[in-house]
């Protein structure tokens, strides 16, 4: 179907003349037509210009020296580039290199090759200086050489400077401690500054027996934080438990029948500002020797959380003295005026590693607490199998139905409805979670229907609304809550002197556009300068004076201009405009175009 030629000379001459105008170096194509036929009608002859095909294959990089296609007898067809391609070793090439690979051939130069797609027999050559191509590399290496020799050298000066700034405090503590040498203590030879450091330490802590004593009394705190990390769950394999008890001396035995108490008390609304941090350190530090004293068995205390005292009851002697009775001996002790108490019962716990479990089920059976001012003692027996039925938040209907109260300024009926929520609510015993769950949706619903009326709230107003439902201890805290959360959101404001002023010239303007508004007509009404009316108009109406003038007066221009025939004379008269210019150029400045060309498209 087509056959390559060898390299031959193609000669121009004009017609009918043997005169030679030009000589190039060709390869020619030959291709039968019809294709893949034994006897072609025709052939079609392609002369390739060979100067111009090797500028086509010239690679323009410094380190590519030649480029050429050969064929795979190792004809060269064109070569272009200063380096020649050896024929003779190209077949030799091809079959014992795979196609793309870069191979070395000698003088610091390697080639590589690619089989022509347009040609089965032909392959694209390369010719690479590898010289010219690792230079780069080279570099790249002596740069790296260079900055390891610098990170080096900069790492060892810093090394010393940090071994002397760590070395300073360790002479320093060694001079400090060599002043404090009694007169009449033999001197020794120390072997090095840790034995100077040890041995004067020793002396200044035997010298000094009231800091051993401040130590010894900060054992009970060591305790207590050690008991609560157990609760919390922070040591629960028994090998920890016994390293750390051991460390601070703490007596227990590793099996044996222990049950959590979690006592949360919860400040009542109108104590919560009243009753100072120090004097809630008191009362909890009153509570736990009451306690102490009070149970006939013995107890671990310790407080977990702000207003949450766990009780480690110990019942594993003889006797029937358990954790409900220990519960009711507590609750007799807990009730005040400063706070409202619930006592949560967990899980028996039979080994020390397992009692987080017994602490974690204690604070879930306070979830089952309720909204009554009595102590109330919440365990498994007293918990219903399943909450009590109780939608937790407001439905669809529910939520539309306050956001049109609060758009008809039903504001009463927002109160009540909350009122009878809370009604249901103690009719069906709901637990104080379920109550401030739904609460909470009411709230967040009631901000965000008053949102676009109480712009001038915060985050940390609402943030501090939701607190403080969240302190709500009884049903009477949580209904004067919502009284004084309705009392914020929903006030009515009475306009004040100024803004009746205001609306009462805006209702001038409206009715008298027609005439010659001054400003200083109206400045004077107000009894303020020129630039303080603006700057009041401004900020109360939401644009300038003249804007606002021109806007009422186009207004009603357009309604006349689209519902009358009157003139643009009479109507830029009517409206209190001076003339027909003034108009127009008003009228072209707010709407974009004339007063006539507005009435031709908008009446058609």
């Amino acid at each position: 179907m087509m056959v390559f030629t060898k390299p031959h000379t193609v000669h121009q001459k004009p017609l009918f003349s043997d005169n030679v105008l030009s000589s190039r170096s060709h390869i020619s194509a030959l291709m039968s037509y019809p294709f893949n036929t034994s006897v072609p009608d025709a052939y079609l002859a392609v002369n390739i210009d060979r100067d111009r095909l090797r500028e086509l294959i010239r690679i323009r990089e410094n380190w590519v020296t030649g480029t050429a296609i050969v064929d795979r007898s190792g004809r060269i067809v064109s070569q272009a580039g200063n380096a020649a391609l050896a024929a003779s070793a190209w077949p030799e090439t091809i079959r014992s290199n795979a196609e793309g690979t870069l191979v070395r051939s000698g003088n610091g130069q390697a080639l590589t090759f690619m089989k022509s797609r347009f040609h089965d027999d032909w392959y694209y050559v390369s010719l690479i200086d590898l010289q010219t191509l690792l230079k780069p590399a080279r570099l790249i290496r002596t740069i790296s050489a260079v900055f390891l020799g610098f990170v080096f050298i900069l790492g060892s000066f810093v090394s010393y400077y940090l071994s002397r700034k760590l070395y300073s405090p360790i002479r320093e503590i060694r001079t400090g401690l060599q002043s404090h040498r009694r007169a009449d203590e033999p001197k020794t030879r120390e072997r090095n500054d840790f034995d100077v450091i040890k041995r004067f330490s020793s002396l200044i802590i035997s010298e000094n027996k009231e800091l051993a004593q401040l130590v010894s009394g900060m054992v009970p705190i060591v305790k207590e934080h050690f008991i609560t990390q157990l609760l919390l769950g922070g040591y629960r394999d028994r090998l920890s438990i016994a390293c750390y008890a051991k460390e601070i001396d703490f007596p227990y035995e590793p099996e044996a029948q222990r049950t959590v108490l979690c006592i949360e008390l919860q400040y009542r609304s109108h104590m919560q500002e009243r009753l100072p941090e120090t004097s809630r350190t008191f009362l909890m530090a009153e509570l736990k020797e009451k306690i102490r004293k009070l149970l006939p068995v013995s107890v671990w205390l310790c407080q977990t959380e702000p207003g949450l005292l766990a009780c480690v009851v110990h019942h594993d002697g003889p006797g029937p003295f358990g954790p409900k009775e220990a519960a009711v001996l507590i609750q007799s002790i807990l009730p005040q005026p400063y706070y409202k108490a619930a006592i949560g019962i967990g899980k028996t716990a039979h080994a020390i590693e397992e009692l987080h479990k017994s602490y974690l089920h204690a604070r879930t059976m306070l979830r089952y607490k309720g909204l009554h001012p009595e102590v109330e003692i919440c365990s498994e027996e007293q918990a219903p199998d399943v909450d009590v039925p109780w939608d937790s938040f407001l439905s669809v209907h529910e939520v539309n139905l306050i956001f049109n109260r609060v758009k008809q300024r039903d504001f009463d009926g927002l109160l009540q409805s909350v009122g009878e929520l809370l009604d249901a609510g103690m009719r069906r015993n709901a637990n104080a979670f379920q109550v401030k769950c739904l609460c909470s949706d009411v709230l967040n619903t009631w901000i965000r229907a008053a949102g676009a009326d109480r712009g001038d709230f915060g985050i940390s107003v609402y943030a501090a609304m939701f607190d403080r439902l969240e302190r709500c201890a009884t049903w009477d805290e949580i209904r004067q809550c919502f009284r004084d959360i309705h009392a914020m959101l929903f006030r009515k404001e009475e306009p004040d002197a100024r803004s009746v002023q205001l609306a009462d010239i805006l209702a001038h303007i409206r009715n008298h556009y027609g005439e010659e508004l001054s400003i200083e007509r109206y400045a004077e009404q107000m009894g303020m300068s020129v630039g303080h009316f603006s700057r009041v108009f401004k900020e109360e109406v939401g644009e300038k004076y003249v804007e606002y003038i021109a806007r009422v007066r186009l207004s009603e221009a357009k309604r006349l201009l689209l519902d009358t025939d009157m003139k643009i004379d009479e109507i830029a008269e009517r409206v209190g405009y001076w003339g027909r210019s003034s108009f127009i150029r008003v009228f072209r400045r707010y709407e974009g175009i004339t007063p006539a060309q507005y009435r031709s498209a908008y009446r058609a």
